[in-house]
């Protein structure tokens, strides 16, 4: 369970609309893209480019190179993660790869194999990606 911290900054972060979510038993592949809020309980593999916070789900498992706005995570995680703000680590996270981001959070418990780059404010951290068509 993510718990209600996190819930309460993930509704205000898309002004009071709860995130959509992939749930735990969906397996998704290719490039995900979207524009506020995604939660991944289940699998994907690809790539996942977003403004918005992505979270991922405790059981989760996302293996993917991930630009995003800001990120919560609280599954397993394989391939680089670039943020214009921050990344959070819950203790229960995995991330095996890269991180990339103006802040990062690490909870007691987190585990995580690979290289940082912090600093510069979120203008500096530019990732932006193309806006969703549709």
């Amino acid at each position: 369970m993510l718990g209600r911290r996190r819930s309460e900054r993930a509704e205000r972060s898309v002004g009071n609309k709860l995130p959509t979510t992939i749930a735990a038993e969906t397996h998704l592949k290719g490039l995900l893209r979207f524009d506020s809020a995604l939660q991944i309980n289940g699998k994907f593999d690809g790539e996942i480019h977003s403004a918005g916070c992505l979270t991922v789900g405790e059981g989760a498992m996302v293996c993917a190179n991930i630009r995003v706005g800001s990120m919560v995570i609280g599954g397993t995680v394989r391939g680089d993660i670039k943020a214009t703000d921050s990344v959070e680590m819950l203790a229960t996270a995995r991330v095996c790869g890269d991180i990339g981001a103006a802040r990062l959070i690490v909870a007691d418990g987190a585990v995580f194999e690979g290289e940082l780059e912090m600093g510069g404010s979120p203008k500096e951290r530019d990732v932006s990606v193309p806006p969703v068509e549709g």
